[in-house]
């Protein structure tokens, strides 16, 4: 899109990023227009208004930080105590991809 808006797809997820509010909102209307056009909708319960802070893909970003939504984390700790040492690997390896302290309080878990 035109003016610094960068659109992330990933699978079934949008997300609409940009400089201001504003320019995020006119992309946002553009998108819907057409999505409408070519008979798609957006689902409107996870639809966010623009804000400095979304969360979108299982993680909370925004202003140059990001973290894994804590409904995933507990999910990954209870995966780190039952998982195998490959499952476990790559659970620290993702979480450590998208915020490093995260992934060291998880990998203090590791029984």
């Amino acid at each position: 899109m035109a003016g610094g808006v960068t659109v992330t797809v990933y699978v079934d997820d949008i997300t609409v990023s940009g400089v201001t509010k504003e320019e995020v909102a006119e992309a946002i209307v553009q998108l819907e227009a057409g999505a409408q056009n070519a008979g798609f909708t957006f689902n409107q319960a996870k639809t966010q208004p623009p804000d400095g802070r979304v969360n979108s893909f299982n993680i909370g970003f925004g202003s140059g930080a990001m973290e894994v939504l804590e409904s995933r984390m507990a999910e990954f700790q209870i995966a780190i105590h039952n998982g195998n040492e490959f499952q476990i690997e790559g659970i620290i390896g993702y979480v450590d991809s998208v915020n490093h302290a995260q992934a060291d309080e998880l990998a203090d878990e590791i029984p």
